[in-house]
């Protein structure tokens, strides 16, 4: 019985200090930044805008590369209520240690300004893929459109 107990203390002990000695590295490994999120990334997004004349479906496809400030310039080719046109985009996104984060993204069509979205995200699966939803919608007049969409992105 006592010959058994030794190697059971010794392999526990080992797993033990083992597991301990590489906490901080899976840590460390965890931990998110602007300059991690730098890349190529593609992503799609879907929703709905509301304008007075009432509801309507955007989605949109694009990719977007990203240097290690957060800034990112992208194009995208997006469809408003059956309307398709490409996109030209610039913004910069901002990611915290906890994996979240947000981005200011300018999107023009023909050189001119159409648009300036704020959105909210989180990385996940190592920030391989992040998701994302819509917080508001400016156009350069300053009025605020309503949507409700959600964006889904992976890195290339």
């Amino acid at each position: 019985m006592k010959r058994n107990v030794i190697p059971t203390m010794l392999g526990t002990i080992l797993v033990t200090a083992l597991s301990i000695g590489f906490t901080p590295a899976a840590n460390a490994q965890s931990a998110c930044s602007t300059a991690g999120a730098a890349g190529q990334w593609g992503y799609s997004y879907s929703g709905t805008i509301y304008l007075p004349s009432g509801q309507v479906l955007l989605a949109a496809v694009g990719r977007i590369t990203e240097d290690q400030t957060g800034h990112f310039i992208g194009h995208q080719t997006r469809n408003v209520g059956g309307s398709s046109g490409e996109e030209v985009l610039r913004g910069v996104i901002r990611v915290n240690p906890d994996c979240s984060g947000t981005s200011v993204v300018r999107i023009y069509q023909g050189g001119k300004l159409q648009r300036t979205s704020y959105l909210n995200m989180v990385y996940v699966n190592g920030m391989k893929q992040a998701k994302w939803i819509f917080e508001a919608l400016i156009l350069p007049d300053k009025t605020n459109v309503p949507v409700v969409a959600t964006l889904d992105m992976s890195r290339l």
